[in-house]
């Protein structure tokens, strides 16, 4: 029942309590016992209605605080689930900043080992150049002195060749 209608009721209400009530005087002074019961129930009918009509307004007015009691709670459970997408959504953007750390650190790591390798592959090229000179420079210096042995030895075989011209020479005479 809306208000207009909880009013409109009430006033006839009120209006059906006066004429009962005057039917029931009437009826009592003129002696008409049926026209008194008429009003007397009248009346009770009044009773009756305006006691709906507050019965009424009160289960309207239940049913307004029922429903806005349960929009309240809707609309927190609708907050909570927000609050919760959010968290949820929160949580996920740590964990993908960690997990992008953590392959930054990966990849890091990765390129630290490659460099460590790269330095040692580096030092151990410069060891074998090292060697490799060491070893030309043995090389060359071997070479110096097979060639200064063979000039020796040249210089040895062109003594005794004149030597030998000599003491044949010598023979000779």
């Amino acid at each position: 029942m809306t208000n207009s209608e909880t009013t409109n009721a009430a006033g006839n209400s009120v209006f059906d309590k006066v004429a009962g009530k005057a039917k029931e005087v009437v009826g009592a002074v003129i002696g008409d016992d049926d026209l008194a019961q008429e009003g007397e129930l009248q009346q009770e009918k009044a009773r009756a209605a305006k006691a709906a009509a507050e019965l009424t307004a009160e289960a309207e007015q239940r049913d307004a605080e029922a429903a806005l009691k349960a929009e309240v709670t809707q609309n927190r459970l609708e907050q909570q689930q927000v609050a919760a997408d959010l968290a949820e959504r929160t949580r996920e953007q740590q964990l993908e900043r960690e997990r992008a750390a953590a392959q930054s650190g990966v990849e890091r790591e990765a390129l630290d080992r490659e460099a460590a390798v790269r330095r040692e592959a580096e030092a151990a090229q410069r060891i074998l150049d090292a060697k490799e000179s060491a070893v030309v420079v043995d090389l060359v210096d071997d070479a110096s002195v097979a060639t200064e042995i063979e000039q020796e030895a040249e210089r040895a075989e062109r003594a005794a060749e004149a030597l030998s011209s000599a003491q044949r020479n010598l023979e000779q005479k």
